[in-house]
């Protein structure tokens, strides 16, 4: 039998996720004062099985270049 093409285009190369917000507290620089006020940030999560089949397992360092309106993430 023939081994199977791992390199393959996958029936659905294109995925979308939606960049949310996180929000954190931070503790004022002194103390017995209240907290300050929030700080929201951009918060991106993708998962899938996908991923793996990509040549990403689980515990696979990443790199992450980084462009205006473009994340490009590799095999580290």
């Amino acid at each position: 039998m023939a081994d199977a093409n791992l390199n393959a285009l996958h029936a659905h190369p294109e995925r979308h996720a939606t960049v949310q917000q996180l929000m954190r507290w931070r503790p004022s620089p002194k103390e017995g004062r209240p907290w300050r006020t929030p700080r929201f940030f951009p918060w991106l999560r993708i998962a899938g099985i996908w991923l793996e089949q990509a040549g990403f397992p689980p515990g696979q360092r990443v790199r992450i270049q980084v462009e205006h309106g473009r994340l490009v993430i590799t095999s580290d």
